[in-house]
């Protein structure tokens, strides 16, 4: 079975920690445990567990995966780099939306300038139009009296 140093130094490798303490933080564990499991040689079950299960490693390849572990590394830091490239090409798309989003609310706003000019022009045509009818009222009752009076 792996030892605890082997399990340690790995967590150290992967996560890129330099202490035992960050170790033991992860495996949410206080200092002197840890450095008991390291005097005795033996960590329990549960933390071995865990470990496989944070990584992706099968029980029985344990063993392999630490005497691997530099290739394990070196996954990751491809996969990361790789991670990073999506990560800024997401953050490209992202910027484009944000432009056309600004664009279509420019155009909108001069849409909206545009119509709101109409409908003032509109206001006044139809003020005018009152106005008109009423003096045509006003001329046609004036008229009408006349009329009228003359009879």
């Amino acid at each position: 079975m792996a030892s605890v140093d082997k399990i340690i130094n790995a967590i150290k490798d992967i996560e890129n920690y330099r202490f035992d303490k960050e170790v033991a933080e992860l495996l949410d564990l206080d200092n002197k445990a840890l450095a008991t499991y390291k005097s005795r040689g033996e960590l329990p079950q549960y933390y071995i567990k865990f470990f496989c299960k944070r990584y992706g490693v099968e029980l029985k390849n344990l063993d392999a995966f630490l005497g691997n572990i530099d290739k394990y590394n070196k996954n990751i830091s491809e996969n990361k780099q790789s991670g990073s490239v999506k990560h800024e090409e997401k953050e490209e798309k992202m910027d484009y939306i944000v432009e056309a989003q600004k664009e279509t609310i420019k155009l909108q706003k001069e849409k909206i300038a545009e119509l709101e000019k109409k409908l003032r022009r509109c206001d006044l045509y139809n003020d005018e139009i009152d106005l008109l009818l009423e003096w045509m009222l006003t001329n046609a009752y004036q008229e009408k009296a006349k009329k009228m009076m003359k009879h």
